[in-house]
């Protein structure tokens, strides 16, 4: 899988550490971060596009520290996703605030997306203040969008291709959770718009209504438009039996149409 972003630009991936979190909760952010740099072979250790806030990472050999400017060079077309744990107010030991401070050291100015892997970040309005707290450190963004549930974490059996599954899941049956991943785009996540929005225009998922219909109405207009021209091209230039090949066979002339 190639590692540009769908608007062509890079990946990149940050950690957030819990400190209060157990091995074991760290192992399930461990398993989300490898998941993503493994599917999209985000470049890992020197001079690699992977980041994290816990120490221990560093010596693994495939996180880098999120020193000042080693975001510096992300931009419009760039996304960056955010792997901890999460609730309506933080994202790994960082609010809204913090974190918008913590980029904002690391040299980030512009961003395409900010893509949160993170339980119930959408729920309330934290990316409602990060937003604003990235405005306020001058931090431009296309989007930011979070889950407004609980996340877990997959992969797709045959591709590897990571997997969000959004809702509770305890007590529920195989078939139940496989039905929470057909909820609506606007179920089971948020999305803010920023200034750089309408120079990136994402994909259809981060429109609004308005301007999905509108992408519509002009792609029918586009059809219709290519059509007309199809027919009168027809109608202007028709095609010449003397022009196709033929041969002859006495006293009937067989056209060749292939």
């Amino acid at each position: 899988m190639a590692t540009n972003s769908k608007q062509g630009g890079d990946r990149y991936l940050l950690i957030l550490d819990t400190k209060r979190d157990s091995s074991e909760e760290k192992g399930k952010i461990d398993f989300l971060a490898d998941s993503y740099i493994k599917y999209f072979n985000i470049p890992t250790g020197t001079g690699g596009r992977c980041f994290s806030t816990r120490k221990k990472d560093f010596t693994k050999g495939v996180f880098r520290a999120l020193d000042a400017n080693v975001l510096s060079n992300c931009g419009p077309t760039d996304k960056l996703y955010i792997c901890g744990h999460g609730n309506k107010s933080e994202c790994g030991d960082h609010d809204a605030k913090s974190l918008a401070k913590l980029l904002s050291k690391a040299g980030l100015k512009r961003i395409g997306l900010i893509t949160f892997k993170s339980c119930c970040i959408g729920q309330s309005d934290f990316l409602d203040k990060f937003m604003a707290s990235c405005g306020a450190k001058a931090i431009q963004m296309g989007y930011a969008k979070g889950y407004k549930d609980s996340l877990y974490a997959n992969k797709h059996p045959d591709t590897d291709k990571p997997i969000s599954v959004i809702g509770k899941i305890k007590g529920k049956t195989t078939q139940q959770v496989a039905d929470s991943r057909l909820k609506t785009n606007t179920e089971r996540f948020k999305i803010l718009k920023g200034p750089l929005a309408d120079d990136v225009q994402w994909d259809d998922r981060f429109l609004s209504e308005a301007q999905l219909q509108e992408k519509l109405k002009l792609n029918r207009e586009k059809e219709v438009d290519k059509t007309n021209k199809n027919i009168l091209g027809a109608v202007n230039d028709p095609l010449s039996v003397d022009d196709l090949p033929s041969y002859d066979f006495g006293m009937k002339t067989v056209i060749e149409l292939s």
